[in-house]
């Protein structure tokens, strides 16, 4: 966990992922849902990031890419990164995806999430300035981001705001 006290960083490390047991694990039978001690050689069980993370680390499983990364996912963001919704695949989905690349080395993922963010975040900002962004359209275009692009998004509305609230003072004077 970078930040301990983060809850976003603890809310996001806590999204599961499919992890392969390379080894029989005596005692953690209970983590399949089953009655078994342990859990065998082979064993695919779905384990949030930060004991996924742990494990991987000591080399006791392989973490597999979650749907969220997935070849589909990848292919959609490639095609048309605007109308991808991330907000379902995760609400930290960047953040997410830097995590798990801390631990699984993908070039072309890399590459992928940084196009994204940037064609994304054009769209934000133009989203975040214009005054009449409660439109249906706005509506549902906000609801497809992550939280890390609200965020952006926020600063640049707010932003927006401020600018066109001094403009009026400074007709005034």
């Amino acid at each position: 966990m970078s930040n301990y006290y983060d809850l976003d960083d603890i809310l996001c490390e806590n999204t599961k992922l499919p992890c392969i047991f390379q080894h029989t694990v005596p005692g953690l039978g209970y983590l399949e849902g089953n009655h078994d001690t342990d859990v065998s050689e082979g064993s695919s069980i779905d384990l949030p990031f930060w004991l996924a993370e742990m494990l991987a680390i000591s080399n006791f499983v392989d973490i597999e890419f979650p749907n969220a990364l997935s070849l589909r996912v990848r292919n959609a963001l490639k095609a048309c990164p605007q109308n991808v919704d991330l907000r379902t695949f995760s609400t930290h989905y960047y953040l997410f995806a830097e995590k798990i690349l801390s631990l699984i080395s993908d070039n072309e993922l890399v590459d992928i999430l940084m196009e994204t963010f940037k064609s994304r975040i054009c769209l934000i900002a133009d989203h975040a300035h214009n005054p009449h962004s409660g439109s249906i359209e706005g509506i549902e275009f906000l609801r497809n981001l992550d939280d890390t692009e609200c965020m952006f998004f926020r600063i640049g509305h707010d932003s927006a705001k401020s600018m066109r609230n001094w403009l009026e003072k400074s007709k005034i004077h």
